[in-house]
C-alpha cells in the first residue's frame, strides 16, 4: 500500500473503533426512561432517581419532545427534596423552572407556590419531633391603617383539612411522571419524614409561620405534598400580613413608585391563593381597586413626562446663526470672507440627563403595563393606552438623544418631526 492508503486506512479503522466504543457504552448504560426514574423514586433510591432525570432533561431536539418536561422537573424538585442531605434551594429552582413548561393555572400556581416555599424553609434536626399535618390556622383579619378603602385586607388565610387516614398515604409525586400509578415505597404518612436509609438521621424540612399572632404558630412540614399545602396555606396568611402596609401606601400614593412596588406582592399573593385554595378571588379583590388608581397614574405620568419632552425638544431646537471666516484654498488662511451657518442649538448637560431619565420612565411604564395583568388579575388591556403612548414617547424621546446637535447647515434647518 501507498503511505496515503495507509493513512486512510488508519483513519477508518480509528473511526470504526470510536464507534464500536461508543455503541458498548450505550449498551452497559443505556438512558434510562421517566419510568424508570419514577420508579426509583418510588423505592426510594433518590440519587439513582436524580441521576436518571439529570439525563433525561439534558436531551434537546426532537427527541426532547418524547418526554414530558413539567413532569421531570417536578420529579427532579421532590427527589431534592428526600435525597440525603435534602437540597431545598435546588428543589425550588426546579420547581421555578417547572412552573416556565407548565400551562397557566393550577399547576403554574402549585409550582410556584412550592418555589416560593422552598426559599423560606428552616433545616432542623431529624432529632426534632416530626412535625404533624395540621388544618392551617386562619388569619384574624388584618385592615389597611386609615379610612377604609376597597384594599382593606379583610381575608383570611385559606383553612386547608387534616388529611384522613385514606388521603395520609401521598401520591409519590403530584403529576408523577409514570405510566402506571405510583406508590410509595413506605407509605410514608403526610408528616415530615425523612428518608429511610441513611437520610433517616440527617434533617427535617420545615416551614415557621412568621405572622403575627397571640399565640405563635406551629412549624409545617414542606416534604410531603399534603404538608406542603397546608405551608403554603401558611404562607399565604403570612404574605397577607405583610403586604397590607404596601397596600395602604399604594392607595394613599400620588406616583407609580408606591404602586408598582406593591405588584410583585400582588402577583406573589395569586399564586399562593390559587395553590391552597384553587382560587385567586381574594387577590384580585385588592387588585381591583389599584387599576383605576394605576391607570391615572399612569395617564399622569405620561402627561409630565411629554410636557418635559416638549419643552427640551423646543429649547434645543432653536436654530443658531453662526460667521465663520472662509479659508483660502491656496493660501490656507482666511481670505476676508464670512461663510453663514445654521446649526441647532441642542440639549444642555442637564436635559440630556432629563432626556435619559424620561426615556427610562416610558420603558418603565411600557414594561409595567405588561406586569400590570398578571399581578391585578385583569386582563391587562385596560392599559394598552398607556403602553401605546408610553412607546410613542419614547420613540420620540430616542430620537432626541441620538440627533447630531452638532451638525451645520448652509440653510436654516427644517423642524425635527
Amino acid at each position: 500500500m501507498t503511505p496515503r492508503r495507509n493513512m486512510v486506512v488508519a483513519s477508518l479503522l480509528v473511526c470504526l473503533a470510536g464507534s464500536t466504543l461508543a455503541w458498548a457504552a450505550a449498551v452497559a448504560d443505556p438512558l434510562p426512561t421517566p419510568a424508570d426514574a419514577q420508579a426509583a423514586y418510588d423505592a426510594g433510591r433518590y440519587p439513582e432517581a436524580l441521576q436518571a432525570v439529570t439525563r433525561l432533561l439534558a436531551i434537546k431536539g426532537k427527541m426532547a419532545e418524547a418526554h414530558d418536561r413539567h413532569a421531570l422537573l417536578r420529579l427532579k424538585a421532590e427527589t431534592y427534596l428526600r435525597v440525603a442531605p435534602p437540597n431545598p434551594p435546588a428543589a425550588a429552582q426546579a420547581f421555578g423552572e417547572a412552573a416556565k413548561s407548565a400551562a397557566d393555572g393550577p399547576a403554574t400556581a402549585d409550582d410556584l407556590a412550592a418555589e416560593m416555599l422552598l426559599k423560606r424553609v428552616a433545616i432542623l434536626p431529624a432529632s426534632a419531633a416530626p412535625v404533624p399535618a395540621r388544618a392551617a390556622a386562619p388569619l384574624a383579619p388584618a385592615t389597611t391603617p386609615g379610612p377604609a378603602t376597597a384594599h382593606a385586607v379583610a381575608a383570611t388565610a385559606p383553612t386547608a383539612t387534616r388529611p384522613t387516614a385514606a388521603s395520609a398515604a401521598v401520591p409519590a409525586v403530584p403529576h408523577a411522571v409514570a405510566v402506571k400509578p405510583a406508590t410509595s415505597p413506605s407509605t410514608r404518612p403526610a408528616a415530615v419524614a425523612a428518608p429511610v436509609g441513611p437520610a433517616a438521621k440527617a434533617v427535617v424540612l420545615v416551614y415557621q409561620p412568621r405572622r403575627k399572632a397571640a399565640a405563635k404558630p406551629a412549624a409545617v412540614g414542606v416534604v410531603e405534598p399534603a404538608d406542603r399545602k397546608l405551608a403554603v396555606a401558611e404562607l399565604y396568611a403570612d404574605e397577607l400580613e405583610a403586604t397590607a402596609p404596601k397596600l395602604a401606601a399604594a392607595d394613599k400614593a400620588t406616583a407609580l413608585p408606591p404602586v408598582l412596588e406593591v405588584l410583585p406582592a400582588l402577583r406573589n399573593l395569586r399564586w399562593l391563593e390559587m395553590s391552597a385554595t384553587g382560587s385567586d378571588a381574594k387577590a384580585r379583590k385588592l387588585g381591583e381597586g389599584l387599576v383605576t388608581k394605576v391607570g391615572k397614574l399612569l395617564d399622569a405620568a405620561l402627561k409630565d413626562t411629554t410636557g418635559r419632552v416638549d419643552t427640551i425638544e423646543q429649547a434645543a431646537s432653536v436654530v443658531i446663526t453662526q460667521k465663520t471666516p472662509m479659508i483660502d484654498p491656496q493660501m490656507k488662511r482666511p481670505n476676508g470672507a464670512l461663510e453663514t451657518t445654521y446649526r441647532r442649538t441642542g440639549p444642555t448637560s442637564a436635559q440630556s440627563a432629563a432626556l435619559r431619565d424620561a426615556l427610562a420612565t416610558c420603558q418603565k411604564i411600557h414594561a409595567t403595563c405588561d406586569e400590570l395583568g398578571g399581578s391585578l388579575g385583569t386582563t391587562g388591556k385596560e392599559f394598552d393606552a398607556q403602553k401605546a403612548a408610553a412607546a410613542d414617547v419614547g420613540t420620540r424621546v430616542q430620537k432626541l438623544i441620538n440627533t447630531n446637535w452638532n451638525q451645520r447647515f448652509n440653510t436654516p434647518p427644517p423642524p425635527l418631526k
